[in-house]
């Protein structure tokens, strides 16, 4: 049976990635394995979503405009003013982020939305790649272990730098489900959290159902999220590391690695 393109990545691809960040965080893996498993995740991440966007939706209408093909539902197909919605994934930590990031802009494009995600480089470098994509909404990706603390630092560097950007944290396939993550995240960063692709895929469809009363006044088009620098004050504690971040990511991989060696031992 053909399985959605969400359903491949939820089902394989994102806890393959979780459990090979697993073991390099407890070098169980050498560096070239681990390149060997980005790459070669990269590459089929690629490879299904080309498959996808070659069935775009928005193609499919226009060839039902010439073509008068009657097999394609006009109720189906995404509402085109989806495509103003512009959202960037952006990775917290290190190159697993930025893949499941890249699966989860493909999961958003083909729903109709106008997504794409960073590469993995400082943080300043991507705020400035933010700051000049005029985004309405920023998806911080995140893959467990050592990855709330990252997600969280990066999430208050957005909502400061851009405070009128929607901010979405993901935390793909986070053991203990939407409530345990936002517990972990806190109240006050984000405006939403995820623990799956479906979930995030629902979230920025409420944000969007929101925003759209809105969107005749400000449209996306005429919108820039300009970057200012912050104060010397401000940079100083956003750059300085959070004790309490620390002790909570801290307790958060152990907890994690924890987790991990019950799904491999139920014996335990």
């Amino acid at each position: 049976e053909e399985q959605s393109l969400e359903a491949v990545y939820s089902s394989v691809l994102i806890p393959a990635l979780r459990l090979a960040e697993e073991d390099r965080h407890m070098d169980a893996v050498g560096e070239r394995t681990n390149e060997f498993i980005s790459q070669s995740t990269r590459e089929i991440i690629d490879d299904l979503g080309d498959r996808v966007l070659a069935q775009d939706p928005a193609r499919k209408r226009e060839h039902q405009k010439n073509d008068d093909d009657k097999g394609v539902d006009e109720e189906t197909l995404p509402d085109p003013c989806l495509a103003d919605i512009r959202i960037v994934c952006i990775p917290a930590r290190d190159e697993a982020d930025e893949l499941v990031g890249m699966m989860f802009s493909q999961i958003l494009r083909q729903a109709g939305y106008s997504a794409t995600y960073l590469a993995i480089g400082t943080v300043e470098d991507m705020l400035q790649q933010v700051g000049q994509g005029n985004f309405r909404i920023a998806c911080v990706s995140a893959l467990p272990p050592f990855a709330v603390g990252q997600a969280r630092s990066l999430c208050k560097r957005l909502h400061s730098r851009f405070p009128d950007l929607t901010i979405m944290i993901g935390l793909w396939d986070f053991a203990g489900g939407v409530i345990k993550a936002q517990e972990r995240v806190g109240s006050n960063c984000g405006h939403s959290v995820a623990t799956s692709l479906a979930e995030g895929l629902l979230q920025v469809r409420r944000v969007s159902a929101l925003d759209a009363p809105q969107g005749a006044e400000n449209s996306e088009s005429g919108r820039e999220y300009k970057i200012e620098a912050p104060s010397d004050h401000l940079a100083a504690a956003l750059e300085k590391p959070d004790q309490d971040e620390m002790r909570l990511d801290e307790e958060e991989g152990v907890e994690e690695q924890n987790d991990s060696s019950r799904r491999r031992d139920p014996a335990a």
